[in-house]
């Protein structure tokens, strides 16, 4: 590495310990790139400038592993990927989902033939904004900056998990609905400070068809009331035809009743566990050090993330779907998005960026 580090675990965190001297800080992407400063980065911008921070890295033959949602279209995803196939780096897909303890084990339970055949998963999450902008961030509810709303920003993490767990998406039908025109940003004693346009969906509905024959209910999106938010279905209920996984438990028809995490950490063999949750960081628990370690582990052994560019195109080709099938009011097949032969509602927003 250009700047030496090490990583060391403190209380329930990381710790960066440089050798050398403290990371420089650049404010543009162009100077630290042509500065030779660095081997990889994540991109942790907002999705409409992911594929240009993706490209430009790839072009200056640095590694980057890009947060989701991964992409703005399809067409930018494409692109990302083929710049970093022509430039030979390492392009990956920051998913944390998939990486915590009680999706693992989900994982294990359906592969181990627990609950039998998967037949039907139930889930989704209604975030807790009202009228307000989600994590003050306006430009997540402008289509030009975001692509679309819950059912792109937050549904990429299901898109990934669900092909996680089931394999791959054959078709969505999508429901979507805007219900406020604009949204706000309030002082503590209610007064509107800022309001800007939404041009994005405020909730996302969709029935799934999964190439294995699971069927899927879903929804998503930006507008429930109240202090917490609205879990469907207490995260996913997975029903197959010899019990259940409900959240954190598993149910079986013989009336058993375990959790998921506990029965895993007990059964699983030893090898899959350190694989899954590797020396130092499964002490911490963390997601996101399990993405970055696999990332870097990648760059290490000059092979494969778990979670690479093309996961990331696949991840939110199942979120186009739903919404291109939303818009044009008929099912839509996830093939149909991957190839472009569906991008209706894409156009406007590649147009935008010139990635027709």
């Amino acid at each position: 590495m250009k700047r030496a580090c090490l990583w060391d675990i403190f209380g329930k965190g990381l710790r960066l310990i440089f050798q050398e001297v403290r990371p420089k800080v650049y404010t543009n992407l162009d100077d630290m790139l042509s500065d030779n400063a660095v081997d990889a980065v994540d991109i942790c911008t907002p999705v409409f400038l992911h594929h240009q921070n993706a490209i430009l890295c790839a072009k200056a033959g640095v590694h980057a592993t890009v947060e989701k949602p991964f992409a703005i279209t399809i067409k930018a995803a494409k692109k990302m990927i083929e710049a970093s196939e022509n430039n030979g780096t390492i392009l990956g897909l920051s998913e944390n989902q998939r990486r915590t303890e009680d999706n693992r084990a989900t994982k294990w339970l359906i592969d181990g033939g627990y609950i039998g055949t998967p037949e039907i998963l139930l889930t989704g999450y209604i975030a807790h904004i009202g009228d307000a902008f989600i994590k003050d961030t306006p430009w997540r509810h402008a289509k030009l900056k975001a692509g679309a709303g819950g059912a792109l920003d937050l549904g990429s993490h299901y898109g990934d998990l669900w092909r996680y767990l089931f394999g791959e998406v054959e078709e969505a039908t999508g429901a979507m609905k805007r219900f406020k025109d604009f949204r706000v940003e309030r002082d503590k004693g209610g007064s509107i400070i800022r309001k800007g346009e939404n041009t994005v969906e405020d909730v996302a509905l969709a029935l799934l068809k999964f190439e294995n024959g699971v069927v899927g209910q879903y929804c998503t999106g930006f507008d429930a009331p109240g202090e917490g938010g609205y879990v469907v279905q207490e995260k996913n209920w997975i029903i197959g035809s010899k019990g259940c996984i409900k959240g954190n438990v598993m149910i079986l028809n013989d009336g058993t009743r375990v959790s998921i995490v506990e029965f895993f950490k007990e059964k699983a063999d030893n090898n899959l566990r350190e694989k899954l949750f590797p020396y130092p960081y499964k002490e911490l628990e963390d997601s996101f050090a399990f993405e970055l370690n696999d990332f870097v582990d990648a760059i290490t052994n000059k092979g494969r993330p778990e979670t690479d560019g093309y996961d990331g195109l696949k991840s939110i080709a199942i979120c186009y779907a739903i919404i291109e099938s939303a818009f044009i009011n008929r099912p839509v097949k996830v093939k149909e998005v991957e190839s472009g032969e569906v991008d209706a509602y894409q156009r406007e927003i590649d147009e935008y960026y010139n990635l027709t």
